[in-house]
């Protein structure tokens, strides 16, 4: 799927731009050969498989899994600035729209247009520093975070997921992305679906003044026939 390549082509040229605006700063554990690089890397794809919540569990993390592929395993202050030095250079926005143009085109060969689905995942942060904060509905209590937009295609395969200001609805951000994502994958989008967070008459109306098609299911508590409706178009 040209995964790797597109990960050390993007990680390593965002970090090159940024070296050459600003020549003085040190980048320490994104300086270094290749080699050093998927290590890092590699234990934060792997925390879910080791049951690590988070960088900070590696305080005490005294498992062999990580061990078995590199014969070591990082502890946490080498991730935590790590983490820290992939967010300085920011990379995190080109990375995922070059992640989803690799997954669109292995998935979804091509030039047809695509329908994708649309959720929310509202993400906790752990943190001592004044942060933005939101309501966190499966902690039952207000605390810092972010919303994370994932995309998908048919058959629930992943396409890309982008990062937004805990409070923001789908109503500011939904149709500019799509438009933003025709522009980065260079196909059109044909249709985007949404689940009830999406059922709301501001999101239509946005969609309506752009002229572009989307889908929300509607609340369960409401039940209406297909004749209910009126088809305008393909």
């Amino acid at each position: 799927m040209e995964v790797v390549e597109t990960v050390e082509r993007t990680v390593l040229g965002v970090r090159d731009m940024h070296l050459k605006d600003n020549p003085t700063q040190g980048l320490h554990h994104l300086s270094t050969d290749i080699a050093a690089l998927w290590p890092k890397i590699d234990h934060l794809l792997y925390l879910p498989i080791l049951d690590v919540e988070r960088p900070r569990c590696f305080y005490y993390y005294q498992g062999d899994g990580l061990d078995a592929i590199y014969n070591f395993t990082y502890k946490y202050m080498t991730l935590e600035h790590f983490l820290g030095q992939l967010a300085r250079i920011r990379v995190s926005a080109p990375l995922a729209e070059a992640l989803a143009g690799v997954y669109v085109q292995a998935w979804y060969p091509g030039n047809d247009p695509l329908t994708i689905f649309v959720d929310w995942h509202t993400k906790p942060h752990w943190t001592k520093f004044y942060s933005h904060s939101g309501r966190i509905a499966m902690w039952g209590r207000t605390m810092p975070g972010t919303k994370q937009l994932i995309l998908n295609g048919l058959d629930g395969r992943y396409l890309g997921g982008w990062n937004y200001p805990i409070d923001m609805h789908m109503t500011h951000i939904l149709v500019d992305l799509e438009s933003a994502l025709e522009h980065t994958l260079a196909r059109q989008v044909a249709c985007t679906v949404t689940d009830s967070e999406g059922c709301g008459l501001p999101l239509g109306k946005r969609y309506a003044e752009a002229e572009r098609n989307y889908i929300s299911v509607l609340p369960g508590e409401h039940t209406h026939y297909l004749a209910d409706f009126v088809l305008e178009g393909c």
